[in-house]
């Protein structure tokens, strides 16, 4: 017998945050407002991974575009 030995991808990062709000059994309309958010955050910053941005790019508000 020989067994499937490729390791698996870590999920994506919406599917990690949709796995988690649907652990904590948030409303899907929750649900869809924060990929929504995370979503846009990750467009504004050029489609980069929030872990491989620094801490500043993190904390510098998407709003800040808005206003």
């Amino acid at each position: 017998m020989q067994t499937n030995t490729t390791p698996t991808q870590p999920k994506k990062l919406l599917d990690q945050v949709r796995d988690k709000i649907r652990f904590k059994h948030y409303r899907l309309s929750t649900e869809n407002t924060y990929l929504s958010w995370i979503k846009q955050f990750i467009l504004y910053h050029g489609k980069r991974h929030p872990v491989d941005m620094g801490a500043a790019k993190k904390l510098r508000p998407l709003k800040m575009k808005l206003i």
